[in-house]
């Protein structure tokens, strides 16, 4: 993803910079601590970040999860964000898992309100499409979501693949005009495997983060384009009625105590 979002970025006469959040990357990366949120969400809401994009783990938002052979509940519709009772490495899971979704959500709630992109991959049929703060962030009319089966794209995993994107240019559009609609015809295209194994890539497949990067590029050129204009307009008295300045006060946009993870879930609640 990095390469491909570099690469194309300076096709287009700019630079995107990359950066990898991953919690081996040191206590500034971990997102399941608050004070690393904050910091992030802090450089989306300057600006200075234009875009995320977020394929957490998720392994507990599966069904279930094993103890040894057992197989061991861990969400439900009705308890979405963990199962009481559970224990040791079960609620860690758990726990993390929360963590790192209510992260996710966070930076790109900042972003949905600084006019930046980004996108959330995760299987279809995983649960954490379903918590009332995912169903809000996908009900805005600035997101959209997709489903694709990653064989079309080099993958050999069978699971099909859901995506949130924000504000993504063609993407979606694009990935809905692979195959039929986002569905695979097997055996008809390469599959990537690892090295010398049949375990499937963890990663994305290539074709999947070229596609992405192109969501990022376009949504940079567009931002630029409609800055160049705005700087047209600055010098028109008037160009806000006095009523939607007073709209565009009360969202305090440039307060970060609103993106404060408290308020971003009142919000959502709501």
């Amino acid at each position: 993803m990095q390469c491909q979002v570099e690469w194309q970025s300076a096709r287009e006469g700019f630079f995107i910079f990359v950066l990898s959040i991953d919690i081996a990357s040191g206590e500034l990366c971990n997102l399941t601590k608050t004070g690393a949120v904050d910091f992030w969400a802090r450089q989306c809401h300057s600006g200075k970040v234009c875009g995320a994009g977020a394929e957490p783990p998720l392994v507990s938002w599966s069904s279930a999860g094993h103890v040894g052979r057992e197989l061991v509940q861990l969400r439900s519709e009705e308890k979405q964000w963990g199962i009481a009772g559970l224990k040791g490495k079960l609620q860690r899971q758990v726990e993390v898992g929360n963590a790192l979704i209510f992260a996710t959500l966070r930076l790109l709630l900042v972003l949905v309100a600084k006019g930046g992109c980004g996108y959330l991959e995760a299987a279809t049929e995983a649960s954490v499409w379903s918590p009332r703060p995912m169903l809000a962030l996908l009900g805005l009319s600035c997101t959209e979501f997709v489903h694709i089966d990653q064989r079309l794209l080099g993958q050999s995993s069978k699971k099909v693949t859901g995506l949130l994107l924000l504000r993504f240019g063609e993407v979606g559009r694009a990935l809905r005009c692979i195959g039929g609609s986002g569905r695979c015809y097997p055996d008809v295209h390469p599959v990537y495997r690892s090295r010398g194994s049949a375990v499937d890539f963890k990663n994305a497949s290539p074709g999947l983060c070229k596609v992405l990067a192109t969501g990022f590029v376009d949504h940079v050129v567009l931002l630029h384009q409609t800055r160049n204009e705005l700087r047209c307009c600055v010098q028109v008295e008037h160009v806000l009625e006095e009523g939607l300045q007073q709209y565009w006060q009360q969202l305090d946009l440039y307060s970060p105590d609103t993106y404060l993870e408290q308020n971003v879930q009142a919000g959502l609640s709501g």
